[in-house]
């Protein structure tokens, strides 16, 4: 058999066998995610952080139905006065499905540092109301979370990121009346309550990237660590606490069996429940000029401490 048929048969059998067509096209990557949360069954709403004058749309679909796919959506601002700067965060909000709030990182020169009400369509987003954040927050916001009240109030918990040494992150919160359209932040909101890592993440930690309730109302917590715009980027998901409809002292920290999702070589900025069975939080990241991704971790966590 000459050489040049060998390789034929050989290249055809890897073929056979599934292994990698250099030719086969693959799907777009994602843009760099800031926030995400799930929208519809294999559907996922995603932000990204865009700041005042960049182009680009400021919210994404993902769809995760059979194929990874995403698209950017429109947005109609046309109710606020324009778009957002640094939108770092979403949520969705309880007990009102296809709506959701969406936070910028806080306040730059006087502007900016709002919450945004959403409505959602298949193909896009409505801006319905802007909130202004607390001045005088210490820590940039990265989570954004809601909690029914009764009628028309919910509870606002927003995340603030910590410090680049692993000084702990913040938990704040706040009440939106949306019959009066406003929120309001009472003093023990304002100060707000830690967020500790539950082991150390390095020298380049965010302790908190973002975060989400679940049903049972148990808080999720994101960290990352990244040293540049190349990496290496290590995370973590882990369970932080519980959240209770206390406007006083809302959060409980977990203090046993804290369950940790250890995940190396992403920046995860966006955590939120995934609907598929056996799985755990889905997430997606902002890897810098690495892109972006959507993934999700098993049901079982790595550790629990």
């Amino acid at each position: 058999m000459t050489m040049r048929l060998l390789f034929g048969v050989l290249l055809l059998s890897g073929l056979a066998l599934g292994q990698p067509n250099p030719n086969a096209v693959v799907p777009d990557g994602i843009p760099p995610c800031a926030g995400v949360v799930q929208w519809a069954p294999s559907r996922y709403l995603v932000t990204h952080d865009f700041k005042s004058g960049e182009a680009g749309s400021r919210f994404g679909l993902i769809s995760t139905n059979q194929r990874l796919s995403y698209q950017s959506l429109q947005v109609d601002w046309s109710k606020v006065g324009g778009e957002a700067n640094d939108l770092e965060s979403l949520a969705p909000i309880e007990g009102k499905a296809g709506h959701f709030l969406a936070c910028e990182s806080g306040y730059v020169k006087g502007q900016f540092g709002h919450l945004y009400w959403l409505s959602a369509q298949p193909d896009t987003v409505a801006v319905e109301a802007r909130y202004a954040m607390p001045a005088g927050l210490t820590q940039e916001i990265e989570g954004l979370a809601t909690l029914h009240l009764e009628g028309n109030r919910w509870m606002v918990l927003l995340g603030g990121r910590g410090g680049r040494s692993e000084e702990p992150g913040r938990l704040y919160w706040g009440i939106l009346d949306r019959d009066k359209n406003e929120i309001e932040w009472p003093k023990e909101g304002l100060q707000g309550a830690e967020i500790h890592l539950p082991r150390r993440l390095g020298p380049f930690a965010r302790t908190l990237s973002d975060m989400f309730l679940d049903e049972k109302h148990r808080l999720f917590v994101s960290s990352c660590s990244t040293p540049g715009r190349l990496g290496p980027n290590r995370s973590l998901i882990f369970l932080a606490g519980t959240v209770r409809d206390n406007l006083k002292t809302p959060f409980h920290r977990a203090t046993e069996n804290q369950d940790v999702w250890w995940v190396d070589g992403c920046k995860i900025e966006g955590i939120c429940p995934c609907d598929r069975p056996g799985y755990g939080p889905a997430y997606v990241t902002d890897d810098d000029e690495l892109g972006g991704l959507w993934r999700s971790v098993p049901a079982s966590p790595s550790i629990s401490y």
